[in-house]
This record gives structure tokens, C-alpha cells and sequence, in this order.
């Protein structure tokens, strides 16, 4: 399913549309992403303590 996911999402018809939609995109692999979602809380967990 991962492949069928990658292929689909890095489809030069599909990336066309989503930048003429103004969006932008990047496929990521699941480790890569579980790595940036895991940053992304740690800095979101340390600005909510900074903020009590």
C-alpha cells in the first residue's frame, strides 16, 4: 500500500494540480514522517509549558 501511496503522490499530473491549487507537497516516507511528527510535539509540548 506504501508503494500504491508513493506512486500516486509523486505523479507529475497530481503535483501539477496540487501546485496550481497553491498547495505544495512533499512525499515522505512513514519513518521520515513519525521522525518530524515526533520534533513537531516536542516544540509545540515546550512552547505550551512556556506559555503557562
Amino acid at each position: 500500500m506504501r508503494e500504491a501511496f508513493k506512486k500516486a503522490l509523486t505523479d507529475e499530473d497530481y503535483l501539477k494540480t496540487v501546485k496550481n491549487m497553491g498547495q505544495t507537497f512533499e512525499y515522505v516516507d512513514p519513518n521520515a514522517y513519525a521522525k518530524e511528527l515526533a520534533e513537531e510535539s516536542e516544540v509545540i509540548r515546550q512552547l505550551l509549558e512556556s506559555a503557562d
